[in-house]
């Protein structure tokens, strides 16, 4: 399966990279591009409390996003990683209201 989110362009190595990161992580500059790459609307939901640790090279990549996309949401939630399946109701709100925006044509889901 390969993503198109720009005409002519392959995303489906990124989607790929950034899928399996888990198993044997991509390079920060693989990670940078791909994140670059983005154009669509992006919204992200950032469990809290996070791994601080991780935060500067979280944010680094939220702020390339935001700079490549037309439009960048960042929704903190408290609980776990899986916030979003756990206790959905947290951000049910944030993706409704993100989803129901009148540029949703232009959306894509990561």
């Amino acid at each position: 399966n390969t993503l198109q989110f720009n005409a002519g362009q392959d995303y489906s190595l990124c989607y790929f990279a950034l899928q399996v990161g888990w198993l044997a992580p991509p390079s920060p500059e693989y990670v940078r591009h791909c994140a670059a790459s983005i154009k669509c609307r992006y919204l992200n939901v950032k469990a809290i409390p996070y791994d601080k640790e991780l935060w500067p090279a979280y944010k680094e990549v939220c702020d390339i996003i935001a700079g490549s996309t037309k439009e960048f949401k960042l929704v903190y939630a408290k609980g776990s990683h899986h916030v979003h399946l756990d206790e959905p109701e947290k951000v049910a709100a944030d993706i409704t209201d993100f989803l129901l925006y009148t540029g949703a044509d232009e959306l894509c889901v990561i």
